[in-house]
């Protein structure tokens, strides 16, 4: 990723992200295929690159959808089921990102009240709300953590 930011400019990224094993990693859809620590490679390439760059405006699109047949073997039925059993885990590796977790565009921010549309991309380097994070996983959107952080983008 961070050769694609860096050298080509892509500020847009879907991240098939799926639970393995007492750890998220990355995946490709629902290849069983581990593309790398979710924490790890967060850090070394989308945390470098906002810091390589002040004026850097990264949107990310969590996909958690690729796991459901992993989650299956846990009991967990409904897809409600599945992010819950979820969330708590995502928010540890996001505690484990404080600069990630604090750059995340946050839609709750007193700052963003009196908008009636998105702030510009000048209005989100200045408030350094530079990652915006949206999630096919409602309930990671809606909890605790994720509450004006992370956007749902699709029904669950």
């Amino acid at each position: 990723m961070k050769t694609l930011i860096q050298r080509h400019n892509v500020n847009g990224h879907n991240l098939d992200i799926r639970y393995n094993k007492g750890k998220f990693e990355f995946a490709h859809s629902q290849g069983t295929h581990d593309n790398g620590n979710f924490v790890d490679r967060m850090k070394n390439e989308i945390e470098a690159s906002l810091r390589e760059d002040p004026d850097l405006i990264l949107f990310l699109d969590l996909q958690l959808d690729g796991q459901r047949h992993e989650l299956d073997k846990e009991d967990l039925q409904t897809r409600k089921q599945q992010n819950e059993y979820l969330l708590p885990k995502l928010q540890q590796e996001f505690d484990k990102m404080p600069y990630i977790r604090d750059m995340m565009f946050n839609h709750a921010d007193p700052r963003w009240k009196k908008h009636t549309d998105w702030p510009t991309l000048g209005e989100l380097q200045k408030a350094n709300q530079r990652l915006v994070v949206v999630t096919d996983a409602s309930v990671i959107a809606d909890g605790n953590f994720g509450k004006g952080r992370i956007m749902h983008n699709s029904p669950s």
